[in-house]
């Protein structure tokens, strides 16, 4: 790659003959396998949309034709567009496709494409003999080809590696078959996925929810690596990991690494993640008092109030001496268990701390999404119930 040419172009180069029928027909694919980066055939398209629309040109070489696409004013319904053709020909698209594209998503495609077909990519002068040569003219496209590293994996050093998520350092980039499919500003490191990925059309990650739990499931499950451990146990909110599902089977490593932080500054661990420590700690870490008779009171209490609202608390109930400030009450085998504190907090409060821990007990877990959605739920159904109205 020679920066000091002075007309260079952004040149993706094949051995093997492009079909015309790739942008004169809509919806037609070749890629029918997974290991494809590309399975929709609509990206060159977009390409060569975004491209045009942004004063890029836009030639394709292939075996001896040349195919030059240009764009033309035309309107519709009294509203101005830009139809595509080539060598003149009207194409069945308009600049407006892949109007949500920037120019790096397009230089994404045509690198996706010519890897997928193992060619290269680089800038020059003039198109290769032989094969197809897709050749773009424009800055911001050859600033594209210069910044090529952060649309793509390339040379990355890995600092961790699992069967199912590879970690680099870097902040924010997602990658997939090594290839940019999405960016989180708030993240720690960068994450490539090495198993296959469900993607939209515009080659995003198509179920954040799937990815994030992915992630989590390898943090806690795969990576031996305490110092990456450790900073996804004290991950704070708002940070791409504090997002991830964390409630799987945990390995010793992750383990030991959430248990030495709970010891030293248990308020430094993650929430979600310090909500399922408890559930998973052994019983032996806490002594088991005796309820006084006040004590027992106050339960039964609680419990008859809370009938009235409709929820029965069936668990069994313990009371420990827990040291942990920022803990008043918690599941553990299904067994809710209260602390000293939790009984001192008058009526009021611990018949919500009381309702709280039955729900945990039916499933459902702090911080969480379907925890969230079971409340509002419940709100809504019993304001109406309160009010008479038929939903």
């Amino acid at each position: 790659m020679n920066d000091t040419l002075l007309n260079q172009k952004a040149i993706f180069h094949t051995g093997t003959k492009i079909d015309p029928i790739s942008w004169e027909m809509m919806g037609i694919s070749a890629k029918e396998t997974q290991e494809s980066i590309g399975l929709f055939g609509t990206g060159l398209k977009y390409a060569i949309s975004v491209l045009l629309r942004t004063g890029h040109k836009f030639t394709i070489y292939s075996e001896g034709e040349k195919y030059v696409f240009d764009k033309e004013p035309m309107e519709f319904r009294g509203k101005a567009f830009e139809k595509i053709v080539c060598n003149g020909t009207p194409l069945p698209f308009t600049t407006e496709y892949g109007k949500l594209w920037a120019i790096e998503e397009a230089y994404r495609e045509l690198v996706s494409n010519t890897m997928d077909e193992n060619g290269i990519w680089m800038l020059g002068e003039s198109h290769i003999d032989g094969g197809t040569s897709i050749v773009v003219e424009g800055k911001q496209i050859v600033e594209c080809m210069k910044n090529h590293s952060e649309y793509f994996v390339g040379d990355r050093e890995p600092i961790e590696q699992t069967a199912t998520v590879t970690i680099y350092q870097g902040k924010g980039t997602i990658f997939y078959r090594g290839v940019k499919v999405g960016f989180e500003p708030d993240s720690m490191y960068s994450y490539e996925f090495n198993s296959y990925l469900d993607l939209t059309e515009d080659r995003t990650i198509k179920c954040a929810h799937e990815s994030k739990s992915r992630i989590g499931r390898a943090v806690v499950k795969e990576i031996k690596n305490k110092e990456i451990l450790h900073k996804m146990a004290i991950s704070t909110e708002g940070s791409f990991e504090s997002t991830f599902d964390y409630d799987w089977g945990w390995s010793n490593q992750f383990m030991e690494v959430v248990k030495e932080i709970w010891d030293k500054t248990p308020q430094k661990l993650n929430p979600s993640i310090r909500a399922i420590f408890k559930k998973k700690r052994p019983e032996h870490q806490w002594e088991y008092l005796e309820l006084d008779e006040n004590q027992m009171l106050l339960i039964e209490k609680a419990k008859e109030i809370i009938s009235k609202f409709g929820y029965v608390v069936t668990a069994p109930i313990v009371l420990v001496n827990n040291e942990d400030s920022n803990t008043l009450a918690f599941v553990y085998e299904n067994k809710i268990h209260l602390t000293e504190r939790s009984l001192d907090k008058g009526l009021f409060n611990f018949v919500r701390i009381l309702l709280e821990e039955h729900f945990h007990t039916i499933g459902y877990y702090d911080e969480s999404r379907a925890f969230q959605a079971y409340l509002l739920e419940e709100l809504v159904k019993n304001s109406a119930k309160l009010h008479k109205i038929i939903l």
